[in-house]
């Protein structure tokens, strides 16, 4: 069995000696760590140890999530597993009716996505939210890109109306989870960020969505100017759109 630990801690003793009686084991309950696979965000000052320090960055990453380690601020991580093929962890159903096939999957795994850490107002800004809403939006297109990919190759397709209609549900639920988390995100702000996802990532199979991406566009261009404002300042964030460059979908 393996498990995952995080320590946080003001107190930089209590940590390292929190990671020597990790590195020392529990031999009567079989428990040891491996220090090479271990990560700080300080140096240790073990020279018995070689322990990988977190640079460059101030978000560590945990399980996929990052936290801040200044603010706290808690972030999807999509750089998780960057190389997996979405389509080795997506289960297509080939059913007459596939629209509400891939939605009922999609309402199911919502709640999942975008939990209580991430949409959390005490532990995270308003900016951090927003952005979690976006990563979580972009998680979903691909997905969804994907699904509908498979089903064309293999002689099913779903009409751009159903694809219209899917988007929306998705955005509806988004929104509908971080009302219920408490976080004071607005409809339009919501819907904003789900066209922006949706337009990023699926322009890069747009001979596949050309009638959804003019759909989407023709919503973005409606917006109010604050929500535009809002979603251009969201979108600059890095990890979103490096990890449409790698994902396979």
């Amino acid at each position: 069995m393996t498990d995952d630990f995080l320590y946080i801690t003001l107190d930089r003793d209590k940590a390292v000696r929190f990671f020597r009686n990790m590195a020392n084991g529990y031999p009567e309950y079989g428990a040891t760590i491996n220090p090479a696979k271990s990560l700080t965000n300080f140096d240790l000052n073990m020279p018995d140890l070689h322990v990988p320090i977190l640079t460059a960055t101030s978000e560590f990453p945990y399980c996929g999530l990052t936290i801040h380690t200044t603010t706290l601020n808690v972030k999807r991580d999509l750089f998780k597993n960057p190389d997996q093929d979405i389509s080795g962890i997506q289960t297509i159903e080939y059913s007459y009716q596939p629209s509400k096939s891939f939605m009922s999957r999609m309402l199911i795994h919502i709640p999942i996505l975008f939990n209580r850490l991430y949409g959390n107002s005490v532990l995270n800004s308003r900016k951090t939210i927003l952005i979690n809403i976006h990563r979580t939006f972009v998680d979903i297109a691909m997905r969804y890109a994907n699904y509908v990919r498979q089903l064309t190759k293999f002689g099913s397709k779903l009409s751009w109306l159903c694809m219209k209609d899917a988007i929306e549900e998705v955005i509806s639920c988004i929104r509908s989870t971080a009302r219920r988390l408490g976080t004071t995100v607005s409809w339009d702000e919501v819907y904003g960020l789900g066209c922006a996802a949706f337009i990023l990532v699926l322009r890069r199979k747009q001979s596949s969505f050309r009638d959804v991406l003019l759909w989407l566009e023709r919503m973005q261009r409606a917006q109010r100017t604050d929500v535009l404002a809002m979603v251009a300042n969201v979108t600059k964030d890095e990890q979103s759109r490096r990890i449409i460059e790698v994902k396979k979908y």
